[in-house]
């Protein structure tokens, strides 16, 4: 065989490869030796030995784990929703006068042991309290029954100056978290 004619038959089954459809040229490997591979001039017209290989799999890609978003507990005083100086006598509308904190973080916040102080040194302490992320709660002057939104001091006088005071918000450990001057 010529190399020519080699190239030709080569031509002539590279098309007939070319023709057969899309998955059985994937699935179907031909082997078609040529003369520079040593094709023995016995045999003029070798014949293509089709071989099959295994189907690529599709690989899976992991699911990836999900990671926590959730921002820490972020406890601040909520300016705008404090009243320290009620509408009429302080003294008649104690439940009315209060001070308010909020949650603007992702997680709970254990309020256990934090304190609350004006600048006279009035302090508040909360027991046992959580406060839910995104939740507010008011912490009222008077005497009341604690609830998830409302706590009380507990007092028989006014603690919030009306015309200037300080409220100081601090963790269990007396590290100051928050301030609010009026």
């Amino acid at each position: 065989m010529t190399p020519r004619s080699a190239q030709l038959a080569c031509v002539a089954l590279l098309l007939i490869v070319l023709s057969l459809p899309v998955a059985a040229r994937v699935t179907t490997f031909v082997h078609v030796p040529l003369v520079a591979r040593g094709v023995s001039p016995a045999d003029p017209y070798p014949t293509a030995t089709p071989t099959a290989t295994a189907s690529p799999t599709p690989t899976r890609t992991p699911t990836p784990t999900p990671t926590s978003t959730l921002t820490p507990a972020s406890v601040r005083i909520a300016r705008a929703c404090c009243q320290v100086d009620p509408e009429g006598n302080d003294m008649q509308h104690l439940d009315q006068e209060y001070v308010c904190f909020e949650n603007r973080g992702g997680l709970a916040a254990d309020m256990t042991g934090w304190h609350v102080k004006d600048l006279a040194d009035h302090t508040y302490t909360f027991s046992s309290f959580t406060l839910s992320p995104g939740a507010l709660v008011r912490l009222r002057t008077g005497k009341g029954q604690n609830t998830a939104t409302d706590l009380y001091w507990g007092l028989t006088v006014a603690i919030w100056n009306n015309d200037h005071d300080t409220v100081l918000l601090y963790d269990s450990a007396w590290v100051l978290v928050d301030q609010y001057a009026y």
